[in-house]
């Protein structure tokens, strides 16, 4: 019992941050805010899982990438590192 409890917890917390990114993502700009994720990506491990995470919480596999490029941001060769 105690493991679902653990489960559930750092399931909410992945909501709640999901819902505070996508706060973010809507105040500063798809483009920039992705740039900036990538920028994070390249820069720091302990972030890179849960952003990776978030970026395939994000992406339409039904749309085209073309219809997505703001997910690659404004500096694609972050993105591509």
């Amino acid at each position: 019992m105690i493991g679902k409890r653990r489960l559930t917890i750092i399931t909410t917390d992945r909501c709640r941050a999901t819902i505070v990114l996508d706060n973010v993502q809507q105040r500063v700009g798809r483009e920039q805010f992705f740039s900036c994720l990538w920028q994070s990506v390249v820069g720091s491990s302990r972030v890179r899982l849960a952003a990776l995470i978030y970026v395939n919480s994000r992406y339409d596999r039904k749309k085209s990438m073309d219809d997505q490029l703001f997910i690659m941001g404004t500096q694609v060769d972050h993105m591509v590192e």
